[in-house]
């Protein structure tokens, strides 16, 4: 493949990879099997907590001086040298438990970008146990756009829009993390109907857009509001993060709440390799030298349930590759209002 046509396929495979394919743990749930996410715990109406998710963090020397301005320092120019490596949490965490209670249904209002669009959506969020397997199930109800570019989308785009915007339910083990997704196929067949997709459309391409459904279901949502913080106590953290990936604590805004921040930012040969293009690999990593990948997963949540606040999910690339510009800008930024939710152990 020449520079020119591998060029013309890179930004399709950075947002392929927008949700980190080959992050070690925040996609481990595609390693799993699909189904069944475990036996169901023994207490009723009440998940099993989850392990002791607490990060540990080795104290400073005596005499050391903590660096207070690492973690909300500017990531720099897009260098190689300038990716950090991986890193421990900023400061001591509190444990962290897994511990929503099903049923459960939460309001949730979601900001979203993508390029130079913006939207508001209002949806419900349930969390119940298949009556069949009993696996617990995340789904997506009562789907709303507020508002698309600043504007009421009028009745003529309202279905059109409201249709593309859905994601398909994920199956969520009793430990939080997501094991599988499921209703894709029907979601494309559906975004077929509007006209989202057409009757063209090959099967190479569907299977590629259910495979991004799937992945924008599990990693952009749940794990992002849930799984993500769940994995970090399944390994340690240094197994957890790589070259480029960190783990900070930040301030919270409440003294029952913990702000927690999942950083990745490659460029050059780094970007290269967790795309798969290393020289090893049969790719040419001299292509990404100038592009840059930054992916934000950030939560403020309750560490007795591991429920959220807010949760938000941004990933942009920026750069050139043979001279032709590289821009990708993807944000969903939630908040949840438990004030109002039904079930969920609070009524």
């Amino acid at each position: 493949m020449g520079r020119r046509a591998a060029s013309i396929m890179i930004t399709a495979s950075l947002i392929g990879a927008a949700c980190g394919a080959n992050d070690a743990g925040v996609e481990a749930w595609r390693a799993q099997p699909a189904g069944q996410p475990g036996e169901p715990p023994a207490t009723v109406g009440r998940l099993q907590p989850g392990p002791d998710l607490s990060l540990p963090v080795e104290p400073p020397a005596e005499g050391a001086v903590a660096d207070t301005a690492a973690a909300d320092a500017p990531a720099g120019p897009a260098t190689a040298s300038s990716v950090f490596p991986a890193t421990l949490p900023a400061a001591p965490q509190t444990p962290l438990t897994f511990g929503w209670i099903v049923p459960c249904a939460v309001s949730v209002t979601e900001q979203r970008e993508f390029a130079d669009t913006t939207s508001t959506l209002e949806y419900t969020v349930h969390l119940d146990a298949d009556a069949v397997t009993g696996a617990l199930v995340m789904s997506q109800s009562d789907l709303r756009v507020i508002t698309a570019n600043g504007e009421v989308p009028g009745p003529d785009v309202v279905e059109f829009v409201t249709v593309g915007m859905r994601i398909p339910d994920v199956l969520v083990g009793f430990d939080g993390i997501q094991t599988d997704v499921r209703g894709a196929a029907e979601l494309f067949d559906e975004m077929l109907a509007v006209g989202i997709f057409d009757a063209t459309t090959t099967a190479e391409d569907r299977t590629t857009a259910e495979s991004r459904l799937e992945t924008t279901a599990a990693l952009k949502y749940w794990n992002a509001w849930v799984g993500l913080w769940a994995q970090l106590g399944q390994v340690p953290v240094e197994d957890f993060v790589s070259g480029g990936q960190k783990v900070e604590t930040l301030e919270s805004p409440t003294a029952d709440r913990v702000r927690l921040r999942f950083t990745e930012d490659l460029t050059g040969a780094a970007l290269a390799e967790a795309l798969g293009q290393s020289a090893a690999e049969g790719g040419d990593p001299t292509l990404y030298e100038n592009v840059r990948r930054l992916k934000v997963v950030e939560a403020v949540t309750d560490p007795a349930t591991l429920r959220p606040d807010s949760a938000s999910y941004r990933f942009d690339v920026t750069g050139e590759i043979d001279n032709e510009p590289q821009s990708v800008h993807e944000v969903h930024a939630v908040e949840f209002n438990w004030t109002t939710a039904q079930g969920c152990g609070l009524n």
